[in-house]
């Protein structure tokens, strides 16, 4: 089978983060600027975690819905601080764990790597580690609170480092833009599937670019998804997964994922703010056990 243990794993951390390679590249410069630019405000809300035994106390703390996730940083004013990330997928009070929350811990942020609460090393399914919980959405201040824990794995394959422990997570009542409430267009924009004879209709879409190519994300708040990335300039036609034009895509769920093994991508739109196409594909996982995908989507970019 072509497709690895590791890569399924890299394949959930890319559709739950948005901002990681499968190379391991670099933090996302877009993360690092968003960072710098608003750390200088102090006020609002508390963030701090136990971290291998030693405290940490976020000198600011930021929070945001978009498109039914939420994320919730905090870390140093320092430009070459550390940052405690957090994703939940889902925009409701309640806990959040496996593929449904991610934890990034980066040491120092002016360097190339950080941890996460995957463990690549693990079989799929049971890679995850950790738990996020949304105790209070107070949508008249606009504010979010809740607890998190969980332990986190160095990103770099090949380099020998300890996992990192983080117990007595808190964030309180720290300040949120966007909306909990998920904001779509349902007669412009669809992402919809049949898994395995099953039809899917994932209301939380996401269209991202990532260098040269397009990152697609259908997400469901029960923690499917389906992922694909394309070249951002891809034209009207048919192309097959894992070539230059359709790099890969991908099905998930709670306890498993299905990289693609063969399958093809029929572009019948890239222009006016919108990418629109269908799809059909057999993704496999790493127990050799096959689904089928058919689906179709337009997609606001």
């Amino acid at each position: 089978m072509k497709n690895t243990k590791i890569l399924s794993a890299l394949l959930i951390l890319f559709a739950t983060f948005g901002i990681i390679s499968c190379d391991s590249e670099p933090v996302d410069p877009v993360f690092l600027d968003n960072w710098e630019e608003n750390n200088n405000n102090p006020e609002g809300g508390s963030f701090q975690v136990n971290i291998d035994g030693q405290q940490f106390t976020a000198s600011v703390a930021q929070a945001a819905f978009e498109q039914g996730v939420l994320n919730i940083s905090g870390g140093s004013t320092s430009t070459t601080g550390s940052v405690v990330s957090l994703t939940a997928l889902g925009s409701q009070e309640g806990t959040y764990t496996n593929q449904q929350a991610s934890i990034m811990y980066i040491p120092n942020i002016s360097e190339q790597s950080f941890y996460t609460n995957i463990d690549i090393n693990a079989e799929p399914g049971n890679n995850y580690n950790g738990s996020i919980i949304i105790t209070d959405i107070d949508t008249v201040n606009k504010t979010v609170s809740g607890t998190f824990s969980g332990t986190v794995y160095w990103n770099m394959p090949g380099e020998e480092m300890e996992p990192v422990v983080l117990t007595g997570g808190t964030f309180t009542d720290v300040p949120y833009t966007g909306s909990p409430t998920p904001v779509t267009n349902p007669g412009d924009e669809y992402f919809t599937a049949v898994v395995d004879g099953v039809e899917k209709d994932f209301t939380n879409i996401q269209a991202s670019p990532t260098g040269d190519n397009l990152q697609i994300i259908g997400l469901l708040l029960s923690g499917e998804a389906i992922q694909m990335l394309v070249d951002a300039d891809i034209t009207p036609g048919t192309y097959q997964f894992g070539s230059a034009s359709a790099t890969m895509i991908a099905y998930q769920n709670l306890s498993d994922a299905y990289p693609f093994d063969e399958g093809s991508l029929t572009i019948t739109n890239n222009s006016d703010g919108f990418i629109t196409g269908t799809f059909s594909f057999t993704g496999t996982n790493f127990d050799d056990e096959t689904i089928e995908v058919t689906g179709e989507f337009n997609v606001e970019l």
